[in-house]
């Protein structure tokens, strides 16, 4: 995989692209829980990795939890002693979110979660992201719902999020 600035590029450049790995891997453990792993690599001027997983589980009729992981790092495999982005040994970035549902009624339902990630590069590394939504049904295929959320981003964060689950992106 690579990127070209301009048509027919990839034909002449005698600099291609190094490569990207990329594994999904997913599945049931019973009728009530499922999980799913990811994980990717890319080489070139700046390498970077990816791992994330995800596990679901019903644990009452009305009553599910979620916990979603990730962890990436960058690194520059020609800096010697050098900082790439201003740092010795590049940067990585790792959060772990749980969302917990809970239904109360057919017409009402309530989540609870936070997430929570460390960038290695921030003065203040960790940052905590709570939310809370309830949703209530006042007739059929009808729905309201109010979040109140307080939502923490790091600078360059953009850089270690990965697209969708299953998705083929990469962050750079």
């Amino acid at each position: 995989a690579g990127a070209f600035d301009q048509p027919f590029e990839a034909l002449t450049s005698d600099d291609m692209p190094a490569g990207i790995a990329f594994v999904h891997l997913a599945g049931p453990l019973s009728t009530r829980t499922t999980w799913s792993v990811e994980a990717a690599t890319a080489r070139g001027g700046v390498s970077s990795w990816f791992v994330g997983g995800t596990y679901a589980t019903v644990v009452a009729d009305n009553h599910g939890v979620e916990v979603h992981s990730s962890y990436s790092r960058q690194r520059s495999p020609d800096a010697e002693g050098v900082g790439v982005f201003g740092f010795e040994d590049g940067r990585s970035a790792g959060g772990v979110a749980v969302v917990d549902h809970w239904t109360i009624s057919p017409r009402a339902m309530l989540e609870v979660g936070g997430r929570y990630e460390r960038y290695d590069y921030l003065i203040d590394p960790g940052l905590f992201s709570p939310a809370i939504t309830a949703s209530i049904s006042p007739g059929a295929r009808t729905w309201i719902h109010v979040t109140a959320a307080r939502e923490m981003t790091a600078p360059g964060a953009e850089e270690f999020v990965p697209e969708a689950y299953g998705s083929l992106s990469l962050p750079p």
